[in-house]
């Protein structure tokens, strides 16, 4: 499973989870040189009960897309070091980027695990990693995601060596609180509806 993978994963899966994680295990990342990105941050820990101590503030750009040295000095590097220096590192499980920080690194490369392009979200999954090897990971080439289809097990540290990575964004400010605000309320209950005589999409019928 390649890091692009890995971003995917976090939007359909960690948000519900990260909204019912214990506090103390989430780490929101703000970007301070986003008016949205502030307001997000103070909107969802006052609503979480996030420590201060767990929010990470630093300054970057606010467009979407920014080259590899960007992210490396101005996130990655700011990130390890409040989880170092909040001695954070094992207890968090859980990243929470918001709206107004960057979502894509640029790299060479043009599809597939041959490119060096990749999503924030993703490159952060791996920071844990990073931060135990004391090396940053090869940016081509395929990684596993340890945590797949460990259906039975609690995700803990350091077995799975990955932070949980999801992301606080909407169209606008209003739209990320409606979801904030829609999560508190979310009950674990829903309906699924499969078209069994449809010859297609099986493979997804059977997985789900």
């Amino acid at each position: 499973m390649t890091p692009r993978t890995f971003a995917i994963i976090a939007v359909l899966s960690f948000t519900g989870i990260a909204a019912r994680a214990q506090p103390e295990r989430v780490l929101v990342v703000v970007n301070d040189s986003s008016p949205d990105s502030r307001a997000i941050g103070q909107y969802y820990t006052a609503k979480r009960a996030i420590p201060a101590a767990n929010v990470c503030h630093l300054k970057t750009f606010t467009e979407e897309e920014i080259e590899r040295d960007v992210y490396d000095y101005e996130i990655a590097k700011p990130i390890a070091a409040c989880l170092k220096k909040r001695n954070l590192s094992e207890s968090i499980y859980y990243i929470v980027t918001t709206l107004g920080l960057p979502l894509k690194i640029t790299g060479e490369g043009h599809h597939g695990t041959d490119a060096e392009f990749a999503s924030v979200d993703s490159e952060l999954t791996l920071l844990y990693r990073d931060q135990k090897t004391g090396k940053t990971h090869d940016l081509r080439g395929a990684l596993n995601n340890p945590f797949y289809d460990k259906r039975n097990r609690p995700f803990t540290h350091p077995e799975f060596p990955i932070y949980l990575v999801t992301r606080l964004a909407a169209y606008d400010l209003a739209g990320v609180k409606a979801m904030i605000d829609r999560s508190l309320q979310a009950q674990n209950r829903g309906k699924f509806v499969f078209d069994s005589r449809s010859p297609d999409d099986t493979e997804g019928d059977d997985w789900l």
